[in-house]
Parts: structure tokens; sequence; C-alpha cells
């Protein structure tokens, strides 16, 4: 006949329909239970489809697990120490309870599918994170801060994450104290966290000309370099105060404010200058005096003197007359008061041209004697006649200067 599930009794005989499950047989009542028992479950005996359909099939029939401490309807008796024998009640259990293993297996595939779906997305995550971190999310643009205080500075890298560090330079735009430049250059995409420069500016650089006059050519262009200035062109001069070879200007004042490697030209000394002295006899006063002084030349006088030939009020002599000389120099000059008017002494009948000379050289004047003719008569070595310089005849009214020359004639 068609197997069928049977029920197990409390006699631990089978109920109609039912099969009991190899080594779950049920104790008889007031049979010893073994003190491991807990539980008994009925397997189901149907492997194939029934052949009578009239016969019923008990299906999914379990005895559930006997309370520890036994049960009302339980007959069964039981010493003191013993754990309490299960009721024998029988009691239909769920599949999930009758095949344990097998649910165990589903809610393992479920939690193993929930715990690789988070992993997953967890991953996927975190190569996002990772990707979008190198492509860009770890850079900034660099903050621009030109024009920027040093603290103003300061605030606007920290607020971009970076760090910064200062420099100073001076400046002929950027005012003091200000940001001049930075690098990296303001927009450009640098590391969060790096670190960026700038530098503050100094105002413009200036430097002080030092003291260059008096000093020779190599210390005064030792002075310049160590003042960042340069020497520019050098030219030599005659001085009159400063020794030939010591700088006699700059082209700047002492002290004055100029820029790095400013050329700054000199001059230095060749020494006093030689001046040729001029000569200025016959010249009148005014004219002889300009002269000298604009040569550089000190000008004296000396008493004046009567001069036949050089006329009232000009030079008649100065001294030195030639040569060189310095500026400051004195040349003194002699100024004529001009000829002195005097009446020329006639000779005396018979007068022997040798008196006559004596007489005239008495008088302030200049004889000489001339000798002419040839005379073997009695007017031999008398004076022939008296004439001026330039040959005039003198007669008993004529004046002449004093010192002038008078020629005096006398026959051979």
């Amino acid at each position: 006949s068609s197997p069928a599930a049977e029920l197990i009794s409390p006699a631990g005989e089978a109920l109609p329909g039912t099969l009991a499950a190899p080594g779950n047989q049920i104790p008889a009542a007031g049979a010893a239970v073994p003190t491991d028992a807990r539980s008994t479950k009925v397997m189901p005996a149907v492997s194939e489809p029934l052949t009578d359909p009239e016969q019923p099939v008990v299906a999914d029939v379990v005895v559930p697990p006997r309370s520890p401490y036994g049960s009302q309807s339980s007959n069964t008796a039981h010493s003191p120490g013993q754990p309490p024998v299960p009721p024998s009640e029988d009691v239909l259990m769920p599949a999930s309870q009758r095949y344990p293993s097998l649910s165990r297996a589903a809610t393992y595939r479920r939690r193993r599918t929930f715990v690789l779906t988070i992993l997953v997305i967890l991953l996927a995550l975190i190569i996002g994170l990772t990707s979008w971190w190198f492509a860009s999310g770890r850079y900034v643009a660099a903050p621009s801060v030109i024009n920027l205080t040093q603290s103003e500075a300061q605030e606007v890298a920290d607020q971009a994450g970076l760090t910064i560090t200062f420099t100073q330079e001076h400046s002929e735009t950027v005012p003091t104290d200000l940001v001049i430049s930075s690098v990296p250059a303001p927009g450009d995409r640098v590391v969060r966290g790096s670190q960026m420069s700038a530098v503050i500016s100094l105002g413009p650089e200036r430097y002080a000309v030092p003291q260059l006059a008096g000093l020779t050519l190599e210390d005064a262009k030792q002075a310049l370099a160590q003042a960042n200035l340069a020497a520019g062109q050098v030219t030599e001069q005659w001085s009159e105060t400063v020794a030939n070879g010591l700088v006699v200007s700059a082209s700047y004042t002492v002290g004055e404010q100029l820029k790095r490697d400013t050329p700054v030209d000199l001059a230095v000394s060749m020494g006093r200058e030689p001046l040729t002295i001029p000569s200025v006899i016959g010249k009148t006063k005014e004219e002889a005096t300009k002269t000298i002084s604009d040569l550089g030349f000190q000008v004296a006088y000396a008493d004046e003197k009567v001069s036949a030939t050089v006329p009232a009020g000009s030079v008649i002599s100065q001294s030195p007359a030639e040569g060189t000389g310095y500026r400051g120099d004195t040349i003194t000059l002699t100024i004529s008061k001009g000829a002195k008017m005097t009446k020329v002494p006639m000779p005396k009948t018979g007068e022997k041209p040798g008196a006559y000379s004596d007489r005239l050289t008495s008088a302030k004047f200049t004889p000489e004697l001339v000798y002419s003719g040839a005379n073997l008569g009695p007017n031999l070595g008398k004076i022939a006649k008296v004439t001026d310089e330039d040959g005039k005849t003198l007669s008993a009214d004529s004046e002449l200067p004093e010192g002038a020359k008078i020629k005096v004639y006398v026959t051979l």
C-alpha cells in the first residue's frame, strides 16, 4: 500500500496516517526518559504522491519540545532531582523548524547579498571621492594678495587653506608695507595646505650721496660703491684751493637720495692754474686794471711818475712785467703823471758844447751831442743848432717836458 504519515501516540504507538521518524520513538507512560531528551520530531514519510485519494495525509506535523517544567496534562511522574519528562501531547511544527539547515542557508544568502550591496556602494563612494580628490578636490585657486598688508595677506592665505611666507624688497611703484607680488600667481591651482610666498614692499630704494670732496679719486670711487652708487664721468679741473689729485666736487650734493647704482660725476683737481702775466704798459690805468683783474690777479699801484713819453694816466711800468703767475698773485703798476713842461735854455755865445750839455742836464733834460760837418774855419767845435728829438729847431721860447731829449749839433 502507499505509505502514509503517522503520528506517535503517548504509548509509543504509531497513529493512523503517520510514520514515526527513526530514532524518535516516544517512550511509554511511566517509562524512564533520557535526560538529554528535549523534543520529538516527526519527519514526513511521504516521498511520492499518494495513490489512495481517500486516505488523509497529515503533513508538516511536529511535536514541539517539551517544557522543562512539565505539563498539567501529563501524568508522567518523575523523581526529585530528575529533569521533568516532556509532555506527550502531539504538536505540529513549521517547515523552517523541520528543516533548520535549509532555513539558515537562505538567511545567510540574504545577509550576504545585503552586505555585498553595502560594500559595493561604499567602494563606489570611496572610488568617486578619491577620483574627485586627486582630480580637483585637493586643489584650490591661489588667492590674490597683491597690494594687501602682511596681516591681510596672512588672513587671505589662511582662509584658502594655504601657508604663506614673506620677504621684502624695494619697489618704485608699490607703497611701503604692501604686497608687490606672490608665487604662485593669483588663480593658479595649488594643493591644499601647500605654501605660497609674497614680497612686501620697502618703498623706493634710495641711498644717500657720501662726502666725496677732498678724497682721492680711488677713495671716492670706493665710497660710492659702499653707498650702492656708481662713479660716473671723471673730469679734471684747476683749483686754487684743492690740491692736485683730490676731488673738487660731485654732480650731487652730500646726503641727496639716489636710486641704486646711480652714476655720480666727479671733478678732480689739477692744482692751481698757471696764468700768463699780460703786459699793460702804455694802457690807461682803467684798461690795465680790468685786464689784470679779469685774469684773477690782484692789482697794486706804485707812486706815479712824470714821463715825457707816456701820457698822464697811462701805465709807465709793471712788476712783474712778464712770465706766469697764479690767481690771486699781485701785479704792481706805475702810472704816468705826464710831462712837466720846462723852458729849454739856449746856448750862450761862445759856450762850449760840454758846458751847454751840463746846463741841459741840470734843467732835467736829456742832452745828446751830435757832431756833423767838416769845418776847419773859426766855427770849429762850436754849437751849430739845438733841436728836439724829432729834429725840430728850438728857440729861446721853446718848452719841452722834463726829461725830454734835446739834440745839440756841434760842428767839426
